[in-house]
């Protein structure tokens, strides 16, 4: 009798140990309306500037990006050279014979050197250098939308990398806490079952659970291992913290501001800019088939080789097509209809962007509400799980088995929480990156935009 009136009163001061540290432990959930507070709005911003800039120091696809546009820049100049004059000058040296008895019949013509020098100027092209201009420059607006759309898209999918890693290391981190809440169960137990044998059963209760928390762990642990790598593809072997990413897309924008920025998403602006490219192209082969003008001169040797005579013209040169077999009209045509197919492009492209931003829209307010309807079921269940753990050590009105399933269902509840909290966020930032809104806080020139 002594003796289990010891082991009651030992039980009683062990277990009472355990409760402040499952009553009172900080756990990171907290009102979603509260969660950029302390600061943390300021840091999650620095990690995901961080995030973009090492992603965009990075990307080969981003690099070969900006020298497809570079190129395309340096093909608008060399269209603006043909509306200057073009000057050609050639240097030759020729050994010739001369007709036997004439005065070219001289040896010291043989390999006397020659010049020419030719001068071309286009006087009236019916636009076609002025279309041909234009239609390089809005492929070069094209290939610098691209350039951006590269830059959104991986910038996006480290975005979304540190999420998820954020994700499954918060998930770790609440795992340690349950696995810790029953190891340490166990311990008493272990050490109350020295003095009354008859609580084995309940130690082989707790033991089990402590297995199977530490297989649920380990799982985990692949899977954190996993996302860093997939991160480190984007930002590399880096240790930065991004935990904290996902609140900088904590809020819901609304619909209509987020379709207001379609127009300014980086595949948009490439359709765009590749209708103008193929309408201003349809019209140089429109215009290439009316008169071409020039004024023209020269001065050349008369005969290179076998006489020291120069001559030199000046005059106008008219240049037209009067018949190709139609193929000027066909050729006309067929840019026209490549102009309108590039339209029906621009269409799909903006019909596309907008299904998905109502539906990652519809996603991410639902995911937010879900994650507010997990926090306030959280408070709940932590006041059942500590009452479970009153009345099981002090009222012995439940059974281990209660305690260990409403701190099992706890814990179900966190890990809901954090999987719907962080597919909030990856579809807010989803929702960011397919309005292309993100792409306002890039820098074509370089990496982010500082204070975005």
């Amino acid at each position: 009798m002594k003796d289990k009136f010891a082991a009651s009163i030992f039980c009683m001061l062990a277990l009472g140990a355990w409760v402040p540290m499952a009553a009172a432990g900080e756990y990171p959930f907290v009102d979603v309306s509260r969660m950029g507070e302390a600061g943390r709005a300021e840091r999650a911003q620095v990690q995901l500037q961080w995030v973009i800039s090492k992603t965009l120091e990075r990307s080969p696809d981003v690099r070969e990006k900006r020298r497809q546009s570079n190129a395309a820049r340096f093909e608008v100049l060399e269209a603006e050279g043909a509306k200057y004059p073009q000057i050609d000058f050639t240097a030759q040296s020729r050994w010739s014979q001369g007709v036997s008895g004439s005065a070219s019949d001289s040896e010291d013509l043989n390999g006397r050197p020659s010049y020419s020098l030719n001068l071309a100027l286009p006087l009236f092209d019916a636009g076609r250098i002025e279309r041909v201009i234009d239609s390089k420059s809005a492929a070069s607006m094209a290939q610098r939308a691209r350039l951006q759309g590269s830059m959104l898209g991986a910038a996006g999918d480290a975005v979304l990398s540190s999420i998820e890693l954020a994700r499954v290391r918060a998930q770790i981190a609440c795992a340690d806490r349950y696995l810790a809440r029953i190891q340490e169960l166990v311990d008493m137990l272990s050490k109350i079952t020295r003095e009354d044998r008859g609580r084995l059963g309940e130690l082989t209760q707790a033991r089990s659970r402590v297995l199977q928390a530490e297989v649920n762990r380990a799982s985990l642990l692949t899977r954190a291992e996993q996302a860093r790598v997939l991160l480190e593809k984007w930002v590399g072997p880096n240790e930065a913290e991004v935990d904290l990413v996902g609140l900088a897309f904590i809020e819901v924008p609304k619909l209509d501001v987020m379709l207001d920025t379609l127009n300014d998403h980086p595949a948009v602006r490439e359709s765009i800019h590749a209708v103008q490219a193929e309408q201003n192209s349809a019209r140089a082969v429109e215009a290439a088939q009316a008169p071409q003008v020039s004024f023209v001169t020269s001065h050349a040797p008369v005969l290179p080789g076998l006489s020291g005579d120069y001559a030199s013209y000046a005059g106008v040169s008219l240049s037209y097509s009067v018949f190709k077999g139609h193929a000027g009209d066909a050729a006309t045509r067929a840019a026209l209809e490549r102009a309108l197919g590039a339209r029906e492009r621009q269409d799909q492209v903006m019909m596309d962007r907008m299904t998905i931003v109502r539906a990652l829209h519809a996603v991410a307010g639902a995911q937010i509400k879900r994650a507010g309807d997990y926090a306030r079921l959280l408070k709940e269940s932590d006041a059942v799980r500590r009452d479970f753990f009153e009345q099981w050590y002090q009222l012995g009105r439940r059974s281990l088995f209660e305690l260990l399933a409403s701190e099992s269902e706890h814990y179900s509840l966190q890990v809901g929480y954090l999987d719907t909290l962080h597919d909030a966020f990856s579809a807010l930032a989803r929702l960011r990156i397919e309005s292309g809104e993100l792409a306002s806080q890039i820098d074509i020139t370089g990496g982010p935009l500082e204070g975005k």
